[in-house]
């Protein structure tokens, strides 16, 4: 196809290569480029959230991220609390009218990046229903910054929170979800403890990426 040959010129013309930072885009990659080709795979980088020293919280609950049928907020009509609702909007309006008339959900608007470390810090609990994640940087942030998350079993951490007990990954069973938030109040100094160990993994595990982004580009050079 013209598609095809066009992708094959650049490739002859130019001397660069393809990395994908998660297995989903990587196959995705491998599945519609012509010439086939085969991406490294190595995953984003993190950004430097500070850890937040107290536990002393002013909200209970929220829940970060954009606001699309994948993140499933929507879900969250099913939990005995208000939830508090951050993130962008997305042009799925019809989903975002849904959202709005749950009764135990505010949309609280977007937030700077630079804000997030702060908004973090107010909360005693994440919670993430999402469908699904390649990575799930609001995951990793919010641990980073000492704040526990609850997360369906569709994402790449189910087993670091659970050897870390940072978090809860539970099916979307909405008596699960009620447990959980149950089971990290009563027991919060632990989680908080689980996200400060946790962290020291994370960063190690950044350090590593950004070597490996470094020989990526210095073997491109």
């Amino acid at each position: 196809s013209d598609k095809g040959k066009l992708s094959e010129d650049i490739h002859n013309k130019l001397n660069f290569e393809w990395v994908a930072t998660s297995v989903r885009e990587r196959d995705a990659i491998e599945l519609l480029m012509e010439p086939k080709i085969k991406p490294k795979l190595n995953s984003n980088l993190l950004r430097n959230i500070p850890f937040n020293s107290s536990i002393n919280r002013v909200n209970d609950l929220c829940s970060i991220g954009r606001l699309e049928l994948k993140k499933n907020q929507i879900f969250l009509k099913n939990i005995k609390h208000k939830v508090d609702l951050y993130g962008a909007l997305s042009n799925e309006k019809e989903y975002i009218m849904r959202v709005d008339k749950i009764q135990n959900l505010s949309y609280l608007g977007n937030i700077d990046p630079d804000k997030m470390s702060q908004l973090y810090s107010e909360y005693r609990i994440n919670l993430l229903p999402t469908f699904g994640e390649n990575y799930g940087h609001v995951i990793v942030e919010s641990i980073l910054s000492g704040t526990p998350v609850i997360v369906s079993d569709t994402t790449p951490w189910t087993s670091l929170i659970r050897k870390y007990k940072c978090g809860e990954v539970v099916d979307f069973n909405p008596k699960s979800w009620n447990k959980a938030i149950l089971k990290i109040n009563n027991d919060f100094n632990s989680y908080y403890k689980g996200c400060s160990d946790a962290r020291s993994h994370f960063l190690e595990l950044n350090e590593k990426v950004k070597r490996k982004w470094v020989n990526i580009l210095i073997n491109n050079l």
